[in-house]
């Protein structure tokens, strides 16, 4: 089974930072799901304030994902549950080495409504240092 959707997507990103409080941020976008077998990639375009546009490309695949970002910053991080798996990510500054922990996974997609979402949870070390928690949940919506 492929197939190929237009898509409204809400992200809700929450932050739990190691040494401070929690952040919340939220998206409005359009973007394309394409699901291939038990494979969901979610591709989309965001402006990052004073920096310029970014492509997202999201795979997840039972436990494991995959964040892909690239223009004004990039970004490949492998994600898989309970393994803390090495990536990177480049911005104007310079390029650091991180590392993640995935702990959570979840796809609910239901062809009948259009409707669904995405929602990866991971712990993130940048440069030895212990970042934060992050969870982000793609709300998804298809364009009829």
């Amino acid at each position: 089974m492929e197939k190929t959707l237009d898509v409204k997507i809400k992200l809700k990103s929450v932050i739990k930072h190691a040494d401070m409080g929690s952040e919340t941020a939220v998206l409005h976008t359009k973007g394309v799901l394409y699901i291939k077998e038990k494979t969901h990639f979610l591709r989309y375009r965001e402006e990052v304030e004073g920096m310029g546009s970014v492509d997202h490309t999201i795979k997840i695949k039972e436990d494991e994902a995959l964040i892909i970002r690239s223009g004004a910053v990039s970004m490949r991080q492998p994600l898989k549950i309970g393994e803390g798996l090495a990536g990177t990510y480049t911005s104007p500054y310079g390029q650091m080495d991180t590392v993640t922990t995935l702990h959570r996974c979840e796809v609910d997609w239901q062809d009948e409504s259009g409707m669904g979402c995405l929602i990866i949870g991971y712990d993130l070390v940048m440069q030895g240092q212990a970042v934060g928690r992050f969870v982000l949940t793609f709300t998804l919506e298809e364009v009829r």
